[in-house]
């Protein structure tokens, strides 16, 4: 790794910026291989780092919800309720 490269990860983590620490060479690489404009790597920065907050947060609200186990539709049995 190179001088800026280090400074740039150390602003993030600084910043709290996890995801945009880890993710921004990959998403420079993309922006630059489709020719996007500044606005829109910038742009797919701030949103990998708000999917990464909202997922965190779904996260933590359910394990403080302590729900007694995890359900998903794929678990639901769709032959058990009839008449729904």
């Amino acid at each position: 790794m190179n001088l800026q490269m280090n400074r740039i990860e150390a602003a993030c983590a600084t910043l709290k910026l996890q995801v945009m620490g880890q993710e921004w060479p990959r998403l420079a690489e993309v922006a630059n291989n489709r020719e996007l404009s500044l606005a829109d790597y910038l742009e797919s920065l701030l949103n990998a780092e708000l999917e990464a907050r909202a997922e965190r947060t779904r996260a933590t609200l359910t394990k403080f919800a302590c729900f007694p186990m995890e359900k998903t539709f794929d678990d639901y049995d769709f032959t058990f309720a009839t008449g729904a």
